[in-house]
């Protein structure tokens, strides 16, 4: 199990090594953000564990397994600006973070994956805002924290890899490590889910 951003980091690393066509888009480097970076982005108001995360790594263009760790375009060029932009944007999925005070900080295809503001109920706690199967946006709670995000995103990938041809295992594996990192029902029930798709 990656059970900490030291095995994460790990794991992309091995991944990048592994697979050289993709390291640029798995490899994770730090640092992040500066202090400066972090002072343009005051009026977001980034959770705690969120602002540790992307200041101890550089995670705009970096994919960890099925999510890519950055919102918007990769044309903004920068972490700063795609925070901006994604969060200041007119279009429904926006909206409906910002009524929630949720942060748009990452994506899973077009759905966009959120952390609950410094000033909102909960910090730090991760939702998925599903733009992708109905007109209507449906929210899902998927981690306790971004930390626990990256780890379970990464734990994903990895049970897909290792499991693969063997769902039953892997579905456990993927039960283990939500329990492990203290996930709701509701959180554990959107990780089994993915898995599920994952290995078959």
């Amino acid at each position: 199990m990656i059970e900490n951003l030291d095995d994460l980091k790990g794991y992309a690393d091995a991944l990048a090594k592994r697979v050289p066509s993709i390291a640029g888009r798995v490899k994770i480097n730090e640092p992040g953000l500066s202090a400066d970076d972090l002072s343009r982005l005051s009026a977001l108001n980034l959770p705690p564990i969120y602002e540790r995360c992307v200041s101890m790594f550089s995670l705009f263009g970096i994919a960890v397994g099925y999510f890519s760790m950055w919102p918007g375009s990769i044309k903004t060029g920068h972490m700063v600006e795609a925070l901006l932009q994604a969060n200041a944007g007119n279009y429904s999925g926006a909206q409906e973070a910002r009524n929630a005070c949720l942060l748009v900080v990452a994506q899973e295809e077009a759905n966009l994956v959120c952390v609950t503001r410094a000033n909102g109920n909960d910090p730090d706690v991760v939702y998925l805002l599903d733009v992708m199967r109905s007109p209507t946006i449906e929210r899902q709670s998927l981690a306790p924290n971004f930390e626990k995000f990256l780890l379970l995103a990464g734990n994903l990938h990895d049970i897909g890899r290792k499991c693969s041809g063997d769902a039953k295992e892997g579905i456990a594996k993927m039960v283990e490590c939500c329990q492990y990192f203290g996930c709701t029902a509701d959180q554990a029930a959107f990780w089994v889910s993915r898995a599920e798709i994952v290995l078959s």
